[in-house]
């Protein structure tokens, strides 16, 4: 029987002709000292945590998109510290007293709701990996869990007696939880967690200041950064066991409030009075940038890889990569914007399949690959491609989606070779995703 030749496509985006991105000034916002940035999806929107500057003004979120900012009251008095979005319609935001609101509906008066949580002390960050499973921490050691999108929040008993300043989770079953305090003997210390939660160990990494650690960032299950004081910043590639520093500084001028990575390479860290750093190796090394601005940065968030903001108390800026939109266009639009079929690629195999992988948050339209519909993402040219193979099994391949996506990677192909299935899959996406289902037809 003639074979067919099984082609991987996906979507590539054009690399060249469009002109080199900035930080652009948006309107000033006089009502927060923004302390937290979030956006999820591809949306040009982002939402920003902080107090509030006057007692004239009642607790609230900024909704900032591209020109226009607006405020949403969060339906409670207690200053908001954090800030998590899965889209514009779910939203998350924590703060003093153990407060939590959510909102399910952007932009209508009444639509946040206060959820009920069992502490008092102040949480600093929150983080959901889905609509359901949720994290957030805080001071004294405060680390607190939902299974059910926050109508109920639970205490997790901590195994480190500090202030929580940060948790992020890379996958549904990979997570981190930052503290802000350095030890006498100059230890950083973070939790990880690698079975959704259920247990914490503690990992340590050495420093060179005794203070305070500020942020925290991951980019995947393996690569991450967390920056302090002096401009520290320390850079994990195993997902925290082991930790190498990439800058410090005695000047305490220099010290940094947050850091982010557009792709795995290319990362930002902000700080006091200006202070922007700037790095296109994976942070080996770092060059300051001025783009004219002397107020201290407090937070700096991206969207994937071509479009982000950085913020003051009271100015915010815009990262914005002709890209994004038009990739982001043309798939509203049309739907993928461009394929290309990858020949010499791993994935060019005979196969034949009837099973199809969907991600349901980005609702995608399967991809045509040989005989076989499978589910697609934008594949970054930073990407690292692995091949996973299976026993030939609906059961099988379920499980097996299970174990890929706890781990932080993205399948994006699928094929039968010699009656065992290859499971191409990604990691290092811009667009995390973590809700796959299998269909059959």
């Amino acid at each position: 029987m003639k074979s067919t030749p099984l082609f991987l496509i996906c979507i590539i985006i054009n690399l060249t002709g469009f002109s080199q991105p900035e930080w652009t000034k948006l309107h000033e916002h006089k009502s927060q000292f923004i302390e937290d940035l979030s956006s999820g999806g591809m949306n040009y929107q982002v939402f920003a945590a902080g107090r509030v500057t006057s007692s004239a003004y009642a607790q609230h979120v900024l909704y900032i998109d591209e020109w226009r900012i607006s405020r949403d009251h969060i339906s409670t008095n207690h200053a908001p510290h954090g800030v998590f979005s899965l889209d514009e319609n779910n939203v998350w935001v924590c703060g003093d007293k153990g407060m939590i609101s959510r909102s399910r509906i952007r932009g209508n008066e009444g639509t946040w709701v206060v959820q009920e949580t069992p502490t008092e002390e102040s949480l600093q960050s929150i983080w959901f990996s889905d609509t359901l499973n949720g994290w957030a921490v805080g001071k004294n050691a405060t680390i607190l869990f939902t299974i059910n999108g926050g109508n109920s929040w639970q205490k997790y008993q901590s195994p480190l007696n500090m202030n929580f300043i940060k948790v992020i989770f890379t996958a549904v079953n990979n997570g981190y939880i930052l503290a802000d305090k350095i030890g006498s003997a100059y230890k950083g210390k973070i939790l990880k967690t690698t079975d959704g939660g259920s247990t914490w160990r503690i990992c340590e990494f050495d420093c060179t200041i005794q203070d305070y650690l500020t942020s925290m960032y991951f980019f995947d299950t393996q690569n991450g950064w967390i920056c302090g004081k002096g401009g520290f910043i320390t850079h994990t590639t195993n997902g925290g066991l082991t930790w190498k520093t990439q800058q410090r500084y005695l000047d305490g001028l220099k010290s940094l409030n947050d850091i982010h990575f557009r792709t795995i390479n290319e990362g930002w860290a902000c700080g006091l009075r200006g202070l922007l750093y700037h790095t296109t190796d994976g942070g080996n090394t770092w060059t300051q940038q001025d783009i004219g601005e002397k107020s201290h940065f407090l937070a700096i968030e991206f969207n994937g890889p071509y479009l982000g903001w950085l913020s003051t108390a009271g100015q915010t800026y815009m990262y914005k990569d002709e890209r994004f939109q038009k990739y982001r266009n043309e798939y509203l639009k049309n739907g993928p914007p461009e394929t290309t079929k990858l020949s010499n690629h791993p994935a060019h195999n005979n196969s034949k399949t009837k099973n199809t992988v969907e991600n349901p948050k980005f609702n995608p339209t399967p991809v045509i690959v040989g005989e076989a519909n499978v589910a697609f993402s934008t594949v970054e040219k930073d990407s690292k491609w692995e091949i996973r193979s299976y026993q030939n099994s609906v059961s099988q391949l379920n499980k097996a989606l299970n174990q890929i996506k706890s781990e932080g990677y993205m399948p994006v192909g699928l094929s039968l070779v010699n009656n065992r299935m290859e499971v191409f899959v990604i990691n290092s996406q811009p667009f995390i995703c973590t809700n796959w289902t299998l269909k059959e037809y």
